[in-house]
């Protein structure tokens, strides 16, 4: 994007270098963002990997949800509670994972049209000069032409 803007007339080019600048950081912020969800939802996943093994151990013990009987009635609605934070939080790493993977489909998919796009404008420039040059031959040749 930074080598059409070049192309653009210099009052415009300054207001497009910005939207791009702006554009760059915001990519920027949105990578930075996905690293630190996906570095929360790891850690999410271990701890969880924890207190399953905790719970299958105390299920040995328990008789209601792998919680111990020996826990009052607080105890026990306090471990269903954090069972159902958990389960959301699963819910919740599928979610991130899933936005990570459109996000990254996303920007490759960008990359990939403006690319084409780039191609398309150089065969376009191209073009226009090729036209130009034939223009001024066909000039050239009508002068000739008429001078005979």
């Amino acid at each position: 994007m930074e080598i059409e803007a070049n192309d653009v007339i210099p009052a415009e080019r300054i207001n497009i270098r910005g939207k791009i600048v702006e554009q760059k950081k915001r990519m920027g912020k949105y990578d930075t963002d996905i690293t630190q969800l996906r570095t929360k939802a790891t850690k999410a996943e271990r701890e969880d990997l924890l207190r399953a093994g905790k719970q299958r151990a105390a299920a040995a013990l328990s008789t209601e949800n792998g919680i111990p009987d020996d826990l009052d009635d607080e105890s026990k609605k306090e471990r269903g509670k954090m069972a159902a934070v958990t389960d959301k939080q699963k819910g919740n790493t599928d979610i991130v994972r899933n936005i990570e993977r459109i996000a990254t489909s996303s920007a490759a998919t960008i990359k990939d049209a403006e690319t084409n796009l780039y191609k398309q404008r150089e065969t376009i420039s191209n073009i226009h000069d090729t036209t130009r040059e034939m223009d001024a031959e066909v000039s050239d040749a009508r002068r000739v032409a008429n001078q005979m």
